[in-house]
């Protein structure tokens, strides 16, 4: 259980919006300083992703108003606008942003593009094992963070189109997902 919770923590860490910003902004130094305009635009995307992404889940949130798994036990809750703490559940925030991002690095790593989008699976799956989201909330933030990040991946003139091709791309795996679950 504690190797569980361990991985929940790290996943949770990782999912966090400020490390997201940090790798981000890690990578534009790292771009300016050598000289790589494709890392520098890279970066930028990705920052673009995440606050986009960030300002959507956000009003979701609290205009839909589910709970967190850990207050449907208390029983006498609604779905509803809300801004308190905790009725908050839907969509994931950790898992959006941390897929928006992954959408966009992968992009600049064809050939290991796997491994953010393996590293946003973990990020989802700890935020339904520590009991923070229900799987379908998770499912929604991957198919959101999927979707806006494909949107900053090409020129954003064209975002409809990115948008509408993002969609179709994610639609058999959110078809799949929410049959498992």
């Amino acid at each position: 259980l504690s190797a569980l919770q361990s991985l929940g923590d790290l996943g949770e860490k990782l999912g966090n919006g400020g490390t997201l910003i940090t790798i981000s902004l890690l990578l534009l130094a790292a771009g300016f300083f050598l000289k790589r305009q494709v890392w520098v635009r890279v970066a930028l995307d990705s920052l673009l992703a995440h606050g986009i992404v960030a300002l959507v889940v956000n009003s979701l949130k609290h205009l839909i108003g589910r709970p967190r798994p850990r207050l449907t036990h208390s029983g006498g809750w609604h779905l509803w606008p809300s801004l308190e703490s905790g009725l908050d559940s839907f969509p994931s925030g950790h898992t959006s942003a941390t897929v928006a991002v992954a959408t966009v690095l992968a992009r600049a790593l064809p050939r290991l593009r796997w491994v953010p989008f393996a590293l946003a699976a973990w990020v989802a799956a700890s935020r339904i094992w520590r009991g923070s989201h229900f799987p379908g909330d998770v499912v929604g933030g991957m198919a959101l963070g999927f979707v806006m990040g494909s949107v900053c991946n090409g020129p954003l003139r064209e975002w409809r189109l990115s948008g509408a091709q993002a969609l179709v791309r994610v639609a058999p795996v959110v078809l799949l997902l929410t049959s498992l679950f």
